[in-house]
């Protein structure tokens, strides 16, 4: 063993090395200062360091916009520009933009910015004012890190409103730098946007037209109709308004206005706006909607369906949309994965909600579908669409008084609704009750001489109480209206026992509809 040092020794080699460090940190020689200050908190606080860098932003809800003009009659302009800012954000492919239903549940909420963060799933928010003078808009928004509520940006924009298209397209691109850095490297995702100027009186009726479409009734629907029009003669060039109409006709279609005169109005309307701007999503949409609920044309629905989500992956109704033609082809899994898209970025909205239910309906799993159609009505105990849902999961499952109960709410809720009747009546039909049927036949019958009703609701009660002919009878009238709930025949489960018929098979063979055994 080697023999020890001396104390001594030891001692004064540990004091040059002191000294030497001293010399170093003084007179930062060789800049060997720096050197160990970084060397030393690369060392010692890595792992602090790494925990405590922000994480980019990938997603973002465009909270209500607050007018600034004291006049509540406006509220529709600055409903409207939180709009078209939500969907001029989707177009950067690489950042989530929450839908506007559900960022709007938080107009005028007492909420903080982590509440709302969480709720909706977001990194960041937006908020900001709006204010219009004479023909001028004023803009002022900010971003919020939802997790910390730190203020992380703002920005002011003021426009002549004929320039209203600019100045929201440069209040999207200067928002999508600051959550995702330069967008430069990913311009080849980036659509191009129809800039050019917009009357501003055509652009006011188009917020108001979007401001009843978005209460989804049918006066509502009716009302936008009217606004979309008067834009389209105060600028005949106007894209979105076009989009706009095809959008409130498809959804009056075959409930409230006869299929063939709906879809050739939606048509009409969504082919000339995709004639202004073919890279507006909604149009494509629209166009989509219109071959698979009327013309019943499988690939070119699909083909275009796909297009309008690449274009906008957030537009969640696109989606929702793409999940009922694939529901309608039987491929079950796939329109369950666009169900869930839908709703990841729209997550409070009733009507996808919904949706996503009867996906999980689809596979059976009505555990989930029963779950999430109580939630649905927790958020709003008047949906009807979510009494349908629920009824329709307890149907499926044979548990007819339960169905009947929701199916009893939907009418209470909507008394001359005939989708609502037609499931009570058929609910009732296969329930053994035809007495009660037989009622609601009567009812439907008495509701057609006032307004219209499918001849599929008809062929609905019919299935219920087991009359063969009759349901052929009704189903051939819808084919040859063309109804749009024909696109959904051979998954229906309440036609399931007319499909031993040949007539079943021969209205499919002449629609073209796949065969699958999973609606069997």
């Amino acid at each position: 063993m080697p023999p020890p040092r001396s104390f001594a020794w030891s001692l004064g080699l540990v004091l040059a090395i002191v000294a030497l460090a001293g010399v170093v940190l003084v007179f930062n020689v060789a800049r060997e200062r720096d050197r160990l200050f970084v060397l030393f908190r690369s060392t010692k606080n890595a792992s602090v360091a790494v925990a405590s860098a922000p994480r980019p932003p990938h997603s973002i809800a465009v909270l209500p916009l607050q007018n600034l003009s004291n006049n509540p009659a406006e509220d529709y302009f600055a409903d409207g520009m939180t709009d078209e800012l939500t969907t001029d954000l989707a177009q950067f492919g690489s950042l989530r933009v929450i839908s506007r239903t559900s960022a709007m549940h938080y107009k005028g909420a007492n909420k903080t910015a982590p509440e709302i963060g969480r709720a909706l799933g977001v990194d960041t928010l937006m908020e900001g004012t709006v204010e219009r003078v004479r023909n001028r808009v004023r803009i002022r928004v900010q971003l919020i890190d939802s997790a910390s509520d730190r203020h992380l940006w703002a920005r002011s924009y003021d426009y002549e409103l004929k320039n209203v298209l600019v100045l929201q397209s440069a209040a999207a691109r200067d928002i999508a730098e600051e959550i995702q850095g330069k967008v430069t490297s990913s311009q080849s995702d980036l659509r191009p946007v129809n800039l050019n100027p917009v009357k501003p009186g055509a652009y006011e009726d188009y917020l108001k037209g979007r401001y009843f479409w978005n209460k989804r009734t049918e006066d509502g629907l009716k009302k936008s109709i009217e606004y979309f029009e008067q834009a389209i003669s105060q600028d005949p060039n106007f894209a979105a308004a076009y989009a706009g109409m095809a959008d409130s006709y498809s959804i009056l279609g075959s409930d409230v206005l006869s299929a063939r005169v709906a879809s050739s109005k939606a048509r009409v309307a969504a082919t000339k706006a995709l004639e202004l701007d073919p890279t507006i999503a909604e149009g494509h949409a629209e166009l989509a909607l219109v071959e698979f609920y009327y013309d019943w044309d499988w690939v070119r629905s699909e083909r275009e369906f796909r297009h309008a989500i690449e274009l906008n992956p957030s537009y969640a109704i696109a989606h929702q949309w793409y999940s009922y033609y694939l529901s309608a082809m039987g491929r079950f899994p796939e329109a369950l994965e666009q169900a869930r898209l839908a709703e990841q970025i729209d997550p409070l909205s009733l009507s996808i909600n919904t949706t996503l239910a009867g996906r999980y309906r689809d596979l059976g799993e009505y555990v989930q579908a029963i779950d999430i159609s109580r939630r649905t009505l927790e958020m709003d105990p008047n949906f009807v669409p979510a009494h349908f849902a629920l009824g329709a999961a307890y149907e499926d499952q044979g548990l007819w008084p339960q169905a009947i109960l929701e199916y009893q709410k939907a009418v209470n809720l909507s008394p001359n609704s005939p989708p609502a009747l037609a499931s009570l009546g058929s609910a009732y039909g296969y329930s053994g009750n035809r007495d009660a049927a037989r009622k609601v036949l009567a009812t439907l019958q008495d509701e057609a001489k006032q307004h219209y009703v499918s001849a599929f609701d008809m062929a609905a009660v019919f299935a219920g109480m087991g009359d063969s002919d009759d349901v052929f009878h009704w189903l051939g009238k819808a084919y040859a209206e063309r109804e749009s709930q024909m696109a959904f025949l051979n998954v229906s489960r309440r036609f399931s026992s007319m499909r031993s018929d040949p007539r079943f098979a021969d209205l499919l063979h002449r629609m073209n509809l796949p065969a699958h055994p999973a609606a069997n």
